[in-house]
């Protein structure tokens, strides 16, 4: 009988000192969520991810699936947000962002004067998302807020753009943050930034950049004139305004950036013929854009040279020196 006894104590007391995986969940993520936005949240609910498709995927998922979805609380602001954890407490990933924008877009009076001034100056639609890829890529410690928009306006007054997107962001959470635009035109999308407080005048000039990167670019492919030149000089290769995305530029992804690139494109395997069409450049505007003389969409190298710099036969030599065999 004291033996019975002494067992049933020793696991009572081992029981009460063992949590449960949902409990051991629980504490895990509102530590998280508390050190990466600063505030008090409770998780409410939590069940096994079932997938979607046809019923044997849905029968895989619950036999072999470690995904949990979870749910939790501001305690802050009253509002629900979502959530997803894998076993062993791995690949712990929120919507905090996501569903804030849209709790505030609902409840908060400033943030829709923000979201409706923000339309005034041409911005027609807006997603707020975190992409923790871009936290990777900035090497930022800070959460990474990406505003996902698109325009059909040419043009629209950065600074005051700025201006909104940073008083939208101050309003997610009591910890500083830094974000990205995402503009999208058509099937073309452009990420500016990053910024946050303080970042204004340079997020201005890479948006203000890529406005006047459209003009040029439309006045090159349209230009008559130089298609003309081109032709007399019996010179193959019409040249192009080009704009390369960060990640197809390889020394700007090591750098982190993720604004855009712009460059002239050009043959210059015969300095006579693209001399006359360089100097045409020079006369119409594009003198400050750098020059290559490859493909850039997958660029290794920063250009040595612009446009500008090209002024004699010898200029060749320097600025597109032959590769080292």
């Amino acid at each position: 009988m004291k033996k019975l006894l002494l067992i049933l104590g020793l696991s009572a007391i081992i029981t009460s000192g063992c949590q449960t995986y949902e409990e051991r969940v629980k504490e895990y993520t509102e530590k998280e969520l508390s050190e990466k936005y600063g505030e008090e949240f409770e998780m409410t609910s939590m069940k096994k991810d079932y997938g979607m498709g046809s019923t044997l995927i849905i029968v895989l998922m619950a036999i072999f699936g470690d995904t949990r979805l979870l749910e939790f609380e501001s305690k802050e602001d009253d509002f629900t947000f979502t959530g997803s954890i894998e076993s062993r407490l791995k690949n712990f990933e929120d919507e905090y962002i996501r569903d804030k924008h849209e709790y505030l877009s609902e409840n908060d009076q400033e943030y829709k004067g923000l979201m409706a001034d923000l339309e005034g100056e041409g911005i027609d639609y807006l997603e707020v998302v975190e992409e923790t890829h871009l936290e990777d890529r900035l090497g930022s410690e800070e959460p990474v807020i990406t505003y996902r928009a698109s325009t059909d306006v040419d043009e629209f007054d950065a600074d005051k753009v700025v201006s909104l997107l940073n008083s939208m962001r101050e309003k997610m959470a009591p910890v500083q943050t830094k974000a990205v635009l995402q503009l999208e035109e058509g099937q073309n999308k452009h990420l500016f930034g990053p910024f946050g407080s303080g970042d204004e005048a340079s997020f201005s000039e890479e948006v203000n950049n890529y406005f006047k990167f459209k003009e040029d670019e439309n006045k090159l492919d349209l230009n008559e004139e130089l298609y003309e030149l081109v032709s007399s000089l019996s010179y193959d290769y019409q040249p192009r305004l080009v704009m390369a995305k960060a990640e197809h530029v390889d020394f700007l992804e090591e750098s982190g950036s993720v604004n855009p690139y712009y460059y002239i494109e050009m043959a210059t395997d015969s300095p006579s013929a693209a001399l006359p069409v360089i100097q045409y450049l020079q006369e119409n505007g594009y003198g400050a854009y750098p020059i290559s003389s490859t493909n850039m969409f997958n660029l290794e190298e920063e250009p040595l040279c612009t446009v500008q710099d090209m002024k004699a036969r010898e200029d060749f030599d320097r600025c597109f020196p032959p590769e080292e065999e």
